[in-house]
């Protein structure tokens, strides 16, 4: 069946490795942006912002109860990657608030010499290959990733034609991904590792 990819079949890759595991059928993304979806992820609270903030990351909270913050105490290793800028609204500093002992962004010295598109990201593939170095790199320590892709943002450019395209846009990151797994399974990452796959917001 098509779990994901709708009608037209556009993440073929997500729904094969969906029918390995187990899928959440009623689960939805919380709200319209990545900044409140990230912060109902990885804090468990309803991302509603106080009065008088203009972002819900200045949101006063106990970084020993956020989910990366909660495994740090139990000795996990915790970092978060993506591609996109972490000076954007102060990203950056907020996943540290919340618990996160490492944090890489777009200008993360992996990234220097590859191709950039919107946000000055690098493609999917570019940041799976530094996560998987980042996961070998800690050998068989406790740890906990988040990463965070760019490229089925909008304006949904294909990384690969450079052009416009919602179709293209989730395609690709549908193989990027694709791979990926495919990558975790067969170096043996995914043994003793638990994969979480799911969009942080659904406007």
């Amino acid at each position: 069946n098509q779990a994901d990819g709708g009608i037209h079949n556009w993440t073929p890759q997500l729904d094969q490795w969906a029918r390995t595991g187990w899928q959440f059928n009623q689960f939805l993304a919380n709200h319209r942006t990545t900044e409140e979806g990230l912060f109902a992820l990885l804090t468990g609270h309803n991302p509603l912002t106080m009065p008088g903030q203009a972002s819900v990351y200045a949101r006063a909270l106990d970084s020993q109860a956020t989910l990366p913050g909660t495994l740090r105490r139990h000795g996990f290793h915790t970092a978060f990657l993506t591609s996109g800028d972490l000076g954007f609204m102060d990203k950056g500093d907020w996943l540290r608030r919340v618990g996160f002992d490492e944090i890489e962004g777009h200008d993360a010295p992996f990234y220097d010499g590859h191709p950039r598109h919107h946000f000055s990201a690098v493609n999917d593939d570019t940041l799976y290959d530094r996560s998987l170095q980042w996961l070998r790199e800690q050998g068989p320590h406790k740890t906990f990733l988040t990463i965070e892709t760019v490229s089925t943002h909008q304006p949904f450019q294909d990384p690969l034609t450079r052009k416009i395209s919602i179709e293209g846009a989730f395609r690709y990151a549908d193989a990027a991904l694709g791979r990926f797994i495919h990558q975790l399974k067969a170096s043996g990452l995914l043994d003793n590792s638990r994969l979480i796959v799911t969009s942080d917001h659904r406007a």
